[in-house]
């Protein structure tokens, strides 16, 4: 069995360089994490990467969620559970635009980590063979995976003037809507599925 290479040694090394971890942050990572991480890689003992970054409280790497259409807009934000939410937000603003459950795969948290405005961040998608979450594909996701967005502001950028966004304020998950023209921060994710 052969060992790892300089080359991947190194890798890891800019893996974690582009984390920007605080001292305090490497600190609690040297004090036993990394060390228990590498052991359990080398004895086989990790779990399947989707139970893994479920265990860090991590979004999935891709996801499938189901919309229903046979749901009302409300009952669609109904479902999320939100401690608040725009009151702006409404169905004559967000008509659904589906009929009966329609299942996505390979859906997608992209993050460009620089701040983008709406259409460049389209324009991204289109490049990467995606195209952007609509507003109904937002809030089934919203209800599926509802602490995902505790961890970054999660995008739906589908609709036409205004755009969906969940956030975290405090310990609140939030339903929060923007004009289309707005630029992004770099923490912010977007919900994409494949073209």
């Amino acid at each position: 069995m052969s060992t790892a290479t300089l080359g991947q040694a190194t890798h890891t090394l800019t893996l974690i360089s582009q984390q920007e971890l605080t001292m305090e942050q490497m600190t609690i990572l040297h004090g036993g994490y990394l060390t228990d991480l590498l052991r359990g890689v080398k004895g086989g003992a990790m779990p399947p990467r989707e139970e893994f970054r479920k265990s860090l409280g991590l979004g999935p790497l891709e996801f499938e969620i189901m919309v229903d259409y046979a749901m009302t807009f409300e009952e669609m934000v109904a479902a999320g559970r939100y401690d608040w939410r725009n009151p702006d937000i409404t169905a004559g603003r967000f008509p659904l635009k589906g009929a009966g459950r329609k299942k996505l795969t390979g859906g997608q948290l992209v993050h460009f980590n620089r701040v983008i405005s709406s259409d460049d961040a389209e324009k991204e998608l289109d490049k990467m063979g995606l195209r952007p979450g609509t507003s109904d594909e937002l809030l089934a996701f919203g209800a599926t995976f509802s602490d995902v967005q505790r961890q970054f502001p999660i995008v739906a950028l589908g609709g036409e003037h205004h755009v969906l966004s969940l956030l975290r304020h405090v310990a609140e998950r939030r339903l929060h809507l923007s004009d289309r023209d707005y630029d992004w921060r770099e923490v912010c994710r977007f919900l994409a599925f494949p073209k």
